[in-house]
């Protein structure tokens, strides 16, 4: 018998670049494994609408001061929410799943807009921070008082209890959500679904250098992301202008998009000798080929995807011993204290002893061949998904 096709809304603040990093290219292959299954995905991104933004912010905006420095990024989040609910009530998905939490409440408000009190589908939330939506924003760069912090993070608790299922990518993600809420143990509607890994094509080193410019004499260090202020580059920054000075050949390279004037100024790159390379990369396979050691700085990684797929092309590599890079890299990667004497140090040996180099190489690639693919990921959903759709009506 022939399973009938089902259709999915999947709703995110992504635009432009977003797609490639992180939460936009983790769903962006979900999505394609879960095409493949014989879903029919509807992918609602910033991109797709904007009209709709600039119709609902003179509607919202007098209410957003109530939130203070991220009263912005909550008039972005609820207006999409909004936008979901519309295309929702236009298309009747099976499911409907939205990557931030307060989407909920800008679906909500559509909803009695249009004088209804019931989701048309069953909703579904990830949490890509590590924790609550609130905390996360707050160690992205936006500022917030006690008082708005915490009127913020009632509101999302109140949203996350009218969906059908959250869903984490590491379970260091899911414990420090239930902290935040002040919870003993995790809701039995809270689920961990890491993200999956491809293991890579092998590349011609040499190739790949001269594709670059890079000189084989060259150490080169690579660390991959937003050009974020969660993202922690300043250790990074400083250890490697530390060695320099120590007369190590080190060529730096940041593959992330962001303000590269803005963050040139902010990090004192002029101090570095070579120059840094930086700047977005559509495809990474040729940096990851290329280079001799990543090392990701952030403390407060949810999961890390830049970070298994350094470990999938055997790069040795360097993480902060917090968060959940302790979960996802295992005993595949150098766990530190990201403090600017202890990278210095490990970046030292690694930059100086080949043979290390090697032995961590060894433990990259066995990490990655541990993880999940792709498509085993995308089956996780599939079983998540069909089991909701099997579940009472009890959709709020």
């Amino acid at each position: 018998m022939i399973q009938p096709t089902i259709r999915i809304l999947v709703v995110t603040r992504e635009h432009g670049l977003d797609r490639l990093y992180g939460l936009g290219r983790s769903i962006g292959r979900i999505c394609e494994e879960l095409k493949t299954a014989g879903y029919a995905v509807d992918y609602l991104s910033l991109d797709e609408t904007r009209g709709f933004h600039r119709r609902w912010q003179r509607f919202i905006q007098p209410f957003l001061f109530y939130f203070g420095g991220a009263r912005g990024l909550v008039g972005q989040t609820l207006t999409q929410g909004a936008a979901a609910c519309r295309v929702a009530l236009q298309a009747k998905p099976d499911l409907i799943w939205l990557q931030d939490p307060l989407m909920v409440a800008g679906f909500r408000l559509c909803l009695l807009a249009h004088g209804r009190l019931r989701s048309p589908s069953p909703i579904i939330v990830t949490q890509h921070g590590l924790g609550s939506y609130t905390w996360a924003v707050s160690q992205d760069g936006i500022e917030l008082s006690n008082r708005h912090y915490r009127r913020l993070l009632d509101w999302e608790g109140q949203q996350l209890s009218w969906a059908k299922q959250i869903v984490f990518p590491s379970k260091a993600a899911r414990d420090a959500a239930t902290r935040d809420f002040n919870l003993t143990q995790p809701p039995p509607a809270w689920t961990v679904i890491e993200h999956g890994v491809d293991i890579p094509k092998v590349m011609d080193r040499d190739g790949a250098r001269q594709a670059l410019n890079i000189d084989s004499n060259q150490i080169m260090v690579l660390a991959m992301g937003r050009l974020a202020p969660v993202k922690n580059y300043r250790v990074l920054v400083d250890a490697v202008a530390t060695l320099q000075r120590e007369g190590l050949n080190l060529q730096l390279v940041i593959a992330g998009a962001g303000d590269i004037p803005h963050f040139y100024q902010q990090m004192d790159l002029a101090r570095l000798s070579p120059q840094p390379i930086l700047g977005h990369r559509s495809d990474t396979a040729d940096l990851l080929a290329a280079c001799d050691v990543y090392v990701s700085c952030c403390e407060k990684e949810s999961f890390g995807l830049a970070n298994i797929e350094a470990l999938a092309a055997g790069v040795p590599s360097i993480f902060a011993s917090s968060g959940a890079s302790q979960e996802i890299g295992g005993t595949g990667a150098w766990l530190i204290p990201m403090q600017h004497s202890h990278l210095t140090q490990a970046l030292r040996i690694l930059c100086t002893e080949p043979t290390i180099r090697d032995f961590w190489h060894s433990l990259a690639l066995k990490n990655a061949t541990e993880k999940a693919s792709w498509h085993s990921v995308s089956l996780e959903y599939d079983t998540l998904f069909k089991s909701i759709l099997s579940r009472p009506d009890d959709q709020p």
